[in-house]
């Protein structure tokens, strides 16, 4: 009996050597594969992302499937929302611009464009290109308008486009 004692005793120190250094081991492992830490957000903005999407439909009308109709859809290769003046600034954006419930849309493509939240008025100081009267999964027709010009405002509260710079049109 005295001798199993020491038995026991050697088989508890080898079980807890060995718990001990797996979860050493699997401790050390999860430091050397956790991500990298998120850097912080400027001093000003609230958030930051890649790859902004937003969609604004029509629940009151009801397209052929029974889907509602799009109205806007604006995407951004990267967007921030600063704090004062409440905006957003968005890079690399298109907009697209929807009409007769999806049929056909009118497609805005700008390098960079401010959006300020209180007045609801999308501006893009850079070179903006619309295309008008484009329809969906259809290449480019004859009949296509293309207007370029920059210093580009969009009231999304009525929809409308204007600017009080020079303006080029191709029919």
């Amino acid at each position: 009996m005295r001798r199993a004692r020491w038995l026991l005793l050697a088989a508890i120190s080898l079980i807890v050597f060995a718990v001990g250094s797996t979860y050493y081991g699997r401790l050390m492992r999860m430091a050397k594969d956790a991500p990298a830490p998120v850097e912080p957000l400027k001093s000003g903005i609230d958030a930051t992302a890649q790859g902004w999407h937003y969609r604004k439909d029509d629940d009151t009308k009801r397209g052929p499937n029974g889907e509602p109709c799009p109205v806007v859809e604006v995407t951004a290769k990267s967007f921030s929302q600063v704090q004062q003046p409440a905006s957003y600034q968005l890079e690399g954006v298109g907009l697209k611009l929807f009409h007769d419930c999806g049929a056909k849309f009118d497609q805005v493509t700008s390098a960079k464009a401010s959006f300020d939240i209180s007045s609801g008025v999308l501006y893009s100081e850079g070179e903006v290109e619309i295309l008008k009267g484009l329809v969906p999964d259809q290449a480019p027709g004859n009949r296509l308008v293309k207007i370029v010009s920059s210093g580009v405002y969009f009231e999304t509260k009525t929809g409308k486009v204007y600017t009080d710079k020079a303006a080029a049109f191709t029919f």
